[in-house]
């Protein structure tokens, strides 16, 4: 129920130094951290950009997270 923001502020100073001790590169963790948390903001049941995209396009909700499906299967695949 948070947005990306707090989302990553609480977790990476916990999790960036496992990442470090474990051997993986954390620019790449970065990354996919940052991909992940997208995929979030445009699921359901919270889905924020989806609710913004749909308030100022004039559309229904549901439409938005209907379209914004091959989107979420793209960034699936690549991660």
């Amino acid at each position: 129920f948070m947005d990306q923001i707090a989302i990553l502020v609480l977790t990476v100073p916990i999790v960036l130094p496992l990442i470090k001790s474990l051997g993986f590169d954390p620019i790449w963790f970065g990354v996919i951290k940052i991909v992940t948390a997208e995929v979030g903001m445009i699921t359901p049941p919270i889905g924020l950009n989806c609710f913004i995209v749909a308030r100022y396009a004039h559309r229904p909700v549901g439409e938005v997270f209907h379209d914004t499906f091959p989107h979420f299967i793209a960034h699936l695949i690549a991660i």
